[in-house]
């Protein structure tokens, strides 16, 4: 009778295969378990005879998935089909809450076949049911055979009630599971409908289920390698001495003589016998059962393990999903598919694909245009998608990717903040997550949730951290490049401070020069009146000396007054060489009465900041005193152009007569009270060009000893990057 337990949503009914012996009752169990399991994992149990045939039962434990929410759970038994077994097929019918009914299609088997279905109604009237109201279902068995009896003679004779019949060879699989199925979903329909199952809940396609279910293993064989024989579990009855035990698989029959008097008959032996067998084989499925789920627990532990291990060992976020994903789809062969809550906005995005591309469920629009990956996110909480639970969202996933076969969608939650989901996809069609299922994933869920935020924390840290370490080397650099700036300023300093010391030297030097010079210079001053005043008062009076007297005296007066007024200098930048030509167009009614040619090779431009009168009054009196000393009317005038200084030179060759007057200015060895004309021209001319920022020089050398006339070279001297 079927059993409901309401508090662990769990129904355990009982399906017995009943028909004449070899009909193929067995064979069905056994295609059915090739079919249902095809890991071996669920045992057959079979009481066989020494001839290999059944002599109490067959059990096969089937768990079909879930109908309503309640977990179905099977078993499924044969009886003997020998006639002298019917104590045992009575007992083994006991509670039954479905029969199939297997005939023999062979012709030399109908009256077996109308004997064992009589004698179906005769068990199940002694076991307080009725077949009427029992769900039932035919299958017409081996026809495959030649000598069969038509359909027609087998529904006429067997099913004048109308009852769900099929055509099978079990040998081969044919019509096995249709047989099955047809039963299960009549069972299910009327346990559904008496205890009101279905309160609150749609009608559910339990054919649908069940074909689902089983269905996907209908081209699996795979033979149980590890059957259980239950000979060895046998229990037996200790008797009297007096009492004769009958023998297995001896007739009931004939041992039914050999009671003793106030002793229990062999019909009821056997039938306890029976009974204490089934008990046995349902106490050897519940620790079979025990013992998975235990190994269940230990595989969820192991992973569990290894995924707490990569938690707290891994902090970097990439690493720490791929490696939990990896575990994830190890622990039961899924595809794992990690995505987080990130980005400006915040949004869902995938991260982590374990045994697929990308994530699908990214890819199909539900609602109001979002994912189904965000409805499900927004679910807070774990959600199951199959067939049988949220059957809408499974037929939008199933229509775009029919190899899915169920979905597991846990959300990553921290302090009832979204941070991401896992969705776990299946492609098995076995595969049928449940609360265990849950509760593992959702552990796990909590546990990466919990390394996420660590992860990302660490990230945050980690990148602060290369940051700091950024600024403290930037700091260094700085410090360094900070020292090696002060160390070169030190040493710019420290150069500087002694150029401005030598400059400093140079400037008390060149101001003695100057104070030396210019004392010279006044002590010319009262010679020069005077010698210029004996020559104007001479007759017969030399144009050009005279001009030279005159430019002299003017020279001498220029420089008296910038001496007093150095303001009166007015420095700009001037083109030394277009000076010196304007000079000699300014003399050149002299040149020509003299008849002296002047040859100039000066550069275009040689700029130096100066004031242009003290240049040409310099530049004048030098040109004039050349013009009174040359002996050859020649004078040569160019330019010099270095990396330090520029220069304007005037070469003229001089008589040697008048070489003791000039060689007076080299010496510096006139009488002050009585000077030489080229002392004075010189002098005055050294000192107006230093006061105006240049330097005069003087060169002379002798041709030959046998001419009579040497050179004179006057040198004007402009230092670059000095000015007034």
């Amino acid at each position: 009778m079927v059993q409901i337990n309401f508090a662990g949503k769990e129904i355990m009914t009982k399906v017995v295969y009943y028909g004449p012996a070899l009909c193929g009752k067995t064979t069905n169990l056994q295609k059915l378990h090739q079919i249902t399991d095809p890991q071996g994992e669920t045992k057959l149990f079979s009481i066989n005879t020494d001839k290999d045939r059944t002599l109490f039962f067959d059990l096969l434990p089937l768990n079909i998935g879930k109908v309503h929410g309640y977990n179905i759970k099977l078993q499924v038994f044969t009886v003997p089909g020998q006639v002298h077994y019917g104590s045992t097929r009575r007992a083994v019918l006991s509670g039954a809450d479905a029969v199939v009914f297997v005939a023999d299609s062979q012709h030399s088997m109908m009256d077996a076949n109308i004997e064992s279905l009589r004698d179906l109604g005769v068990n199940l009237q002694l076991n307080g049911l009725d077949i009427e109201s029992l769900p039932l279902v035919l299958q017409y068995n081996k026809r495959d055979l030649a000598a069969v009896s038509p359909l027609g003679e087998l529904e006429k004779q067997l099913n004048d009630t109308g009852h769900q019949s099929f055509e099978a060879v079990a040998l081969n699989g044919k019509g096995v599971l249709e047989t099955f199925v047809a039963v299960v979903k009549e069972m299910m329909t009327q346990i559904v409908e008496k205890y009101r199952l279905n309160r609150g809940n749609k009608k559910v396609d339990i054919t649908g289920q069940l074909v689902q279910a089983l269905e996907a293993f209908r081209e699996t064989s795979v033979e149980d390698t590890n059957p259980v024989d239950m000979r060895k579990l046998l229990l037996t009855f200790e008797q009297p001495s007096e009492r004769i035990v009958p023998e297995w698989g001896a007739s009931e029959e004939d041992s039914a003589n050999d009671t003793l008097p106030g002793a229990m008959s062999n019909n009821e032996l056997i039938e306890r016998a029976v009974a204490a067998n089934m008990e046995l084989a349902n106490i050897y499925v519940q620790l079979d059962e025990s013992k998975k789920q235990v190994e269940t627990k230990v595989k969820q532990l192991k992973s569990v393990t290894r995924i707490g291990e990569a938690i707290t060992s891994i902090l970097e976020l990439e690493k720490l999903l791929s490696t939990v994903g990896r575990l994830l789809g190890e622990h039961a062969g899924d595809s794992i598919c990690i995505s987080l809550v990130e980005g400006r906005p915040l949004d869902l995005k995938p991260r982590i694909n374990y045994k697929i591309t990308k994530d699908p469920i990214f890819q199909l629009r539900a609602e109001k245009g979002k994912t189904l990956a965000h409805l499900l996110a927004h679910q807070r909480r774990p959600v199951i998608v199959s067939s049988a639970s949220n059957e809408n969202w499974y037929h939008l996933i199933n229509s775009k990717f029919p190899c899915i076969q169920g979905l597991l969608s846990v959300p990553l939650m921290s302090h009832r903040r979204l941070l991401g989901l896992i969705n776990i996809m299946t492609t098995d069609t076995q595969r049928r997550f449940d609360e265990e299922d849950i509760q593992f994933y959702g552990a796990t869920a909590k546990f990466l949730s919990t390394a996420i935020e660590n992860a990302r924390l660490y990230g945050m840290v980690s990148v602060l951290n290369r940051n700091l370490e950024v600024k403290v080397e930037e700091i260094r650099h700085l410090n360094e490049s900070t020292r090696q700036s002060v160390k070169l300023k030190t040493i710019e300093l420290t150069q500087a401070n002694q150029a401005l010391t030598k400059a400093n030297a140079m400037l008390q030097k060149r101001n003695e020069s100057k104070k030396l010079l210019f004392k010279r210079v006044f002590d010319l001053v009262p010679a020069v009146i005077v010698l210029t005043h004996d020559f104007l008062e001479k007759g017969n009076q030399d144009r050009v000396e005279k001009a030279v007297y005159q430019y002299v005296l003017v020279c001498l007066n220029s420089f008296l007054q910038l001496q007093a007024n150095q303001s009166q200098l007015s420095p700009k930048l001037l083109n030394i060489a277009k000076t010196m030509i304007q000079v000699i167009r300014l003399h050149k009614s002299l040149l020509r009465d003299q008849k002296i040619r002047v040859m100039t090779k000066l550069e275009k431009t040689l700029p130096f900041q100066t004031d242009p009168i003290a240049m040409r009054m310099v530049f004048s009196l030098n040109l004039l005193f050349g013009m009174a000393f040359s002996q050859r009317k020649e004078i040569r005038v160019w330019g010099e152009n270095s990396k330090k200084a520029i220069a304007v030179c005037i070469r003229n060759r001089y008589e040697k007569s008048k070489a003791a007057a000039i060689q007076t200015a080299f010496d510096r060895k006139y009488d002050k009270l009585n000077p030489t004309l080229p002392s004075l021209v010189f002098e005055i001319s050294k000192a107006i060009l230093t006061m105006a920022g240049g330097s005069f020089e003087l060169k002379s050398h002798t041709i030959e000893k046998s001419r009579s006339s040497d050179y004179l070279i006057t040198r004007f001297v402009f230092s670059k990057g000095a000015s007034v």
